[in-house]
């Protein structure tokens, strides 16, 4: 029996972890070689001076049934774990003991950053309003090559932030004006 082919790993984030598992399930030999002594990479948790740093809150998308990476969490064999879905993202506290609450619920969010500063609350639905737009955007387009789903889901963005904002036409600061020049420039195109 000849011997199977080797594949050589960098990095033992979830990435390269996946490279491993999806190498061996196609009948490679992986070998996987990571610089700290945790696998994780990006998706890990360490604890300094009593306090938790947890750096893939942000990280595990599609965790959720239905959720298009759900199927590679299944593959991967960790979809039977349980996930903590955190109410908060982040919490900052200035020096005047002002405190901004990032969290994971865009209504939330804005009632929170609203009460914070009332002033904003056109630029916080903005803000807000990207946020749930984006919750609709199939992460996997960005491991497909052409990106022609990309490109398409892109300009669909664009076209609601475009709806959304004729408020805010004189204005060119707002958030969605910046979403919208981005999907443009991400199509090849400039503002005019």
């Amino acid at each position: 029996m000849a011997e199977p082919k080797s594949i050589i790993i960098i990095g033992a984030g979830i990435a390269g972890l996946a490279a491993g598992i999806y190498g061996q399930m196609n009948g490679y030999r992986t070998e996987i070689f990571e610089l700290h002594d945790l696998p994780g990479g990006l998706c890990m948790a360490w604890e300094r001076k009593g306090y938790t740093f947890d750096g893939c809150i942000h990280y595990l998308f599609g965790t959720a049934p239905g959720a298009p990476f759900n199927r590679i969490w299944q593959d991967l064999g960790v979809a039977h774990r349980p996930f903590i879905y955190h109410d908060e993202m982040l919490r900052v506290t200035d020096t005047d003991s002002k405190t901004l609450i990032v969290y994971a619920d865009p209504d939330r969010l804005a009632a929170h950053m609203k009460a914070l500063s009332p002033a904003d609350a056109d630029l916080i639905d903005d803000f807000t309003g990207g946020i749930k737009q984006f919750t609709h955007f199939d992460m996997t387009l960005l491991s497909q090559k052409p990106k022609p789903a990309l490109h398409r889901q892109l300009a669909g963005c664009q076209q609601r932030l475009v709806a959304d904002q004729g408020h805010h036409d004189d204005d060119d600061s707002g958030f969605g004006k910046d979403l919208a020049r981005a999907a443009q420039l991400f199509h090849g195109r400039t503002m005019g």
